[in-house]
């Protein structure tokens, strides 16, 4: 059969057992069988469907019938070696219950057959008290050797941890003959509080290791990547809000993320290190206290910083820094950053100063609308970086920047000063600035700012506001980006979204 056909069925086969749902949702005592066409296939093509739809679907159509109550068990997903669980009921759109998700898992990863299993993800939100179950779901990733391991236990309540802590009696007991991570490729690890001594055995027992992400842990204090893990390549460390240190010793790892508060990072000895995220008060330190991170600073080719606003308590930033970091081998720059609308932005250009070989600029603008119980001049505080006025921002020529993008462009005039300013000093190298209009500006949330409005005001509409021009849309912010365009030399290709 060609793909053309095979799609073709599967189209068929889709609509026909949704139509199958359809009616025993209507009547469970009527039989559909004689008057739905999918009834009439034969097991082994009802077999080949379900082995291609997710674990939770396919077990959702044991309902459909007596024929359909086993069809599943016989599909590659017993066989799999790749397994993904997430308690997101694709069906409803909701989170799957508790006790309803950890069954579905349970009687998976306990009837599954074969050897090995490749990659094994659960993320799972519903976590309330500690869990025997995900205990067994470790225990089954190191039986089953897998080479890629996530367990996400993060929750839609950002304030919420469940405090679930990775269970380090399964590792003490691992030896050449019992279960274990020896064949770990990729580890990450989302609000599971992890030892430090749990980290340390991964380093040093999981010879391949190449990505480990340790996400929102709370036990997480002092890590140590000291000619361990020769194959590491990858490394994310993010609010993990003890964390103490970082150091970095390692031959082969080229990619650093951490975000969270500032520690003692070392990194030496690493002649692959180019690419490095940063996030939370350490960005702010690489960036206002350079000399604290010249040692790795000067190798990196690509960079993204983090700049959020500090609520609830900001730390004033009305001066630029006399130094800045050294970014000489730097080639793509990616900054995200929160703002209050008509900032000025041109602080952000003496970043680029600092990167002679920078090729591509990236900025994403959020927009800082109200933040209730705040007033505006609590809210500039909060702010994460300096106003500069465009004299200080002149004097120096780009030679190699080439791509600028403007993600959440809003139309206001610090974005057009900001994008004015960059086709001036890299005017001989520029080639294409690319505006992207998709802001949350214009929907009516608490957290776009023109001004903060008084209190009795908050609960009134972003468009109520009179100080904010009440016809403004994303359709007139593109006019705006256009009309900017005209003012910039033709050379310079100029791409809006």
């Amino acid at each position: 059969m060609d793909g053309t056909s095979s799609q073709q069925l599967k189209l068929n086969v889709n609509s026909a057992l949704q139509h199958t749902i359809n009616q025993n949702r209507t009547s469970r005592n009527q039989s559909c069988r004689n008057n739905c066409m999918i009834d009439q296939l034969p097991d082994d093509i009802l077999i080949a469907i379900l082995s291609r739809m997710g674990v939770e679907e396919a077990v959702r159509t044991s309902v459909l019938s007596s024929r359909w109550r086993y069809l599943w068990k016989h599909t590659a997903i017993y066989n799999s070696e790749k397994l993904e669980f997430d308690d997101m009921d694709t069906g409803t759109g909701t989170k799957m219950n508790e006790m309803k998700f950890k069954d579905l898992v349970n009687h998976v990863l306990k009837s599954h057959q074969g050897p090995l299993v490749e990659s094994l993800i659960i993320r799972y939100d519903n976590v309330r008290d500690r869990s025997i179950d995900i205990d067994k779901w470790i225990y089954f990733a190191m039986k089953k050797e897998v080479e890629s391991f996530e367990l996400n236990l993060s929750s839609c309540d950002v304030w919420f941890h469940c405090g679930y802590k990775f269970p380090e009696f399964l590792l003490s007991h691992s030896s050449c003959s019992t279960p274990s991570f020896k064949f770990l490729r990729s580890l990450v690890l989302v609000y599971v509080d992890i030892e430090d001594e749990v980290v340390r055995y991964f380093l040093d027992s999981c010879y391949h290791i190449e990505e480990f992400c340790i996400i929102g842990s709370n036990a997480t204090k002092n890590v140590e990547v000291v000619g361990r893990s020769p194959f590491l390549r990858v490394l994310e460390i993010s609010e993990c809000w003890n964390m103490q240190s970082i150091k970095i010793s390692a031959k082969y790892i080229f990619y650093l993320t951490y975000q969270g508060s500032e520690i003692s990072l070392q990194i030496e000895r690493t002649p692959m290190f180019f690419e490095l995220a940063l996030g939370g008060e350490f960005c702010e330190s690489f960036i206002y206290e350079p000399n604290k991170h010249s040692s790795y600073s000067f190798q990196l080719k690509n960079l993204a910083l983090i700049l959020q606003a500090e609520f609830p308590f900001g730390r004033e930033r009305t001066i630029a820094p006399a130094d800045l970091p050294r970014l000489h081998a730097l080639e793509q720059l990616e900054l995200n950053i929160e703002s209050q609308v008509g900032r000025s932005l041109l602080f952000f250009t003496s970043l680029i100063k600092a990167s002679p070989r920078l090729r591509e600029f990236r900025i994403q603008i959020d927009y800082i609308v109200t933040a209730p119980g705040y007033t505006d001049s609590e809210i500039r505080i909060m702010m994460p970086f300096p106003e500069v006025s465009s004299v200080e921002s002149n004097g120096f020529d780009h030679k190699n920047l080439k791509v600028v993008t403007m993600a959440g462009y809003c139309g206001c005039a610090s974005e057009e000063e900001f994008l004015v300013q960059l086709s001036k000093m890299a005017g001989q190298s520029l080639e294409k600035i690319v505006i992207d209009t998709n802001c949350d500006y214009y929907l009516n949330t608490d957290w776009v700012m023109y001004r903060v409005p008084k209190e009795e005001e908050w609960e009134k509409p972003i468009e109520n506001n009179k100080q904010k021009n009440t016809t403004m849309t994303r359709f007139h912010a593109k006019m705006h980006a256009e009309k900017l365009a005209s003012s910039i030399a033709s050379k310079i290709k100029i791409f809006i979204t």
